[in-house]
């Protein structure tokens, strides 16, 4: 526990007062009596009230809201509010929980409000497109000129500039995701994807390229896998200088691409659902990830997931979707999962900074053990049922009544800012929790006699 301790007083000290938050969230008692169906219908009645009602100025009616919060250093450096978070909307966050939850109805279509939450979404991701391609930002008029910035996060007038990013790999994908799954619940269950989002996949890759400094550290050269930023780094449009001012154009933060394997993953995963995977890079990803696997290199490999057990969730969605390339190797990421649960049935967020993200360790640990492992197996059976016990208890009430799990980290910044700038949706966190229970009373119950 040495090691546990010393990370846990680590993050204290970088940012005491959301630890203390999530330390202090009471378990309620008796959770493991409440039926999973009575669960649901709580936590999704938690989710409805999440989600906007009335446009306030800095969501829109049918975002989910996330809020992004600093760490002391960066604090320090005036990016963030000293107080505490900010409200932050994104398309990213919307389409994530629109997608976590689009994995519960196609389980249990009885939960037919799911349909017109996503419905909702849907229209807000106008305002953060540009083209066929999603920004994580939404844009606005700066001095003349459209930029992408923050919408209500406290920054000092020097890094205002640093958020005019462009397009990415991530957000598009995963927007386009919950765009197809609005699509396929609502009639056509046929969505191309345009082609100029393939063909700007395809182009973004990593190949004939100096690697940034924290890919290189993973042996990733030359990869020939999908690139985060859907921008020529190499363009000579873009500003140099970090703090250059919004208006001087779009730049890619510290002027590098990257390959980031959860983006990557979310990539495959809209092309296998749109039976795209014929698309160059493809199985370049493919070998990317199982090389991931085979080094067991979970902790690190999410550049803006700061998660360990980001990477075998994420592996279990693309597997749902229908892409097989990772199939042969889940054994290994079970055999991992398995080794590190913790005596009480969660996980640690282990060799991260966000070492006390336990709901989220635990929710994807148990996603992707209850999707690959084999139930009829007594270790893994026991697993199954002390993460559920797990997750249960640490099931907070809403004011309003409503069953929910408190946000954790799920989203953070990049580079030398990993870790020390994140994001936050309860709402998000509470259908990843929700999906993994379900996805274990599925697994438990496709052995016979199993509960």
């Amino acid at each position: 526990m040495g090691k546990i301790t010393r990370k846990l007083e680590l993050v204290l000290s970088l940012f005491p007062s959301l630890v203390l938050a999530n330390l202090a969230m009471p378990a309620l008692a008796h959770a493991e009596t409440i039926s999973i169906q009575a669960l649901a219908h709580s936590n999704l009645q938690f989710i409805a009230k999440e989600q906007i009602a009335v446009a306030d100025g800095i969501y829109l009616s049918g975002e989910w809201p996330t809020t992004v919060s600093s760490t002391i250093v960066p604090l320090m450096l005036g990016v963030g509010n000293p107080t505490g978070s900010d409200p932050e909307p994104s398309a990213f966050t919307s389409a994530s929980v629109a997608n976590q939850l689009a994995v519960i109805y196609l389980d249990h279509p009885e939960f037919n409000q799911i349909p017109s939450l996503i419905k909702k979404a849907i229209p807000t991701l106008a305002r953060y497109q540009e083209g066929e391609l999603y920004n994580f930002y939404p844009a606005r008029i700066w001095k003349g000129v459209r930029v992408h910035q923050t919408a209500a996060m406290q920054l000092l007038p020097i890094w205002k500039g640093f958020t005019n990013i462009p397009e990415d790999a991530d957000t598009t994908s995963v927007s386009y995701t919950a765009r197809f799954y609005d699509q396929a619940f609502h009639g056509d269950k046929e969505m191309p994807i345009p082609a100029a989002v393939l063909k700007s996949f395809s182009s973004y890759r990593d190949v004939k390229r100096s690697p940034e400094y924290y890919d290189a550290g993973e042996g990733l050269v030359n990869t020939g896998a999908f690139m985060t930023w859907q921008y020529d780094e190499n363009d000579p449009r873009m500003p140099r200088a970090y703090f250059a001012e919004p208006e001087a154009g779009t730049r890619i933060p510290f002027n590098h691409n990257d390959v980031d394997c959860i983006v990557n993953m979310n990539v495959l995963r809209l092309l296998a659902l749109t039976k795209s995977s014929q698309l160059n890079g493809r199985a370049q990803a493919c070998k990317v990830l199982n090389y991931f696997i085979e080094q067991e290199k979970y902790s690190s490999c999410g550049i803006y997931y700061p998660n360990t057990y980001n990477f075998a969730y994420s592996a279990a969605l693309v597997d749902e979707a229908g892409e097989t390339c990772l199939e042969s190797r889940a054994d290994k990421m079970v055999g991992f999962i398995l080794r590190h649960q913790t005596d009480d049935g969660g996980w640690f967020n282990d060799d991260n900074l966000w070492l006390g993200d336990r709901v989220h360790a635990t929710a994807f640990a148990l996603f992707a053990l209850a999707r690959f492992a084999n139930p009829a197996d007594a270790k893994a059976r026991q697993a199954l049922l002390k993460a559920r016990h797990f997750l249960l208890e640490k099931l907070s009430r809403s004011p309003a009544g409503d069953l929910y799990w408190q946000g954790e980290v799920f989203f953070t910044d990049t580079a030398a800012a990993r870790s020390l700038v994140n994001w936050r949706s309860d709402s998000f966190t509470t259908a990843v929790a929700l999906s993994a229970l379900f996805k274990t009373e599925q697994a438990l119950k496709s052995q016979t006699g199993l509960q």
